[in-house]
């Protein structure tokens, strides 16, 4: 049985070398019984097939932030290693942090 997210906090639409689109949604963070929070995040096109994945928080706001991290550092890679032009709004900087390694 496939896990499905829970509300949709937000999508994004991203371009790739002007034409192609990468669509980034985040859910909205839940408790999980153990008090901990996950977030779920997905992301479609290039070469994502918009498989649900999770981040995890000690509270919502970790969690999310989390989700949001993985999302930009995965495009950061996309830039850094395909050497694709990755833009939103006409800009290469997506408005997403990345995680510093």
């Amino acid at each position: 049985m496939e896990e499905t997210a829970d509300v949709l906090l937000g999508k994004r639409t991203l371009l790739v070398d002007g034409q192609e689109e990468i669509e980034i949604r985040i859910f909205v963070p839940v408790c999980e019984e153990d008090g901990n929070y996950r977030c779920c995040f997905s992301r479609e096109g290039l070469i994502w097939d918009g498989r649900l994945r999770k981040a995890y928080g000690v509270d919502a706001i970790q969690a999310l932030y989390g989700a949001l991290q993985s999302v930009g550092s995965d495009l950061h890679e996309v830039k850094a290693t395909m050497g694709r032009r990755v833009e939103w709004l006409g800009s290469e900087d997506l408005g997403l942090p990345k995680l510093d390694v």
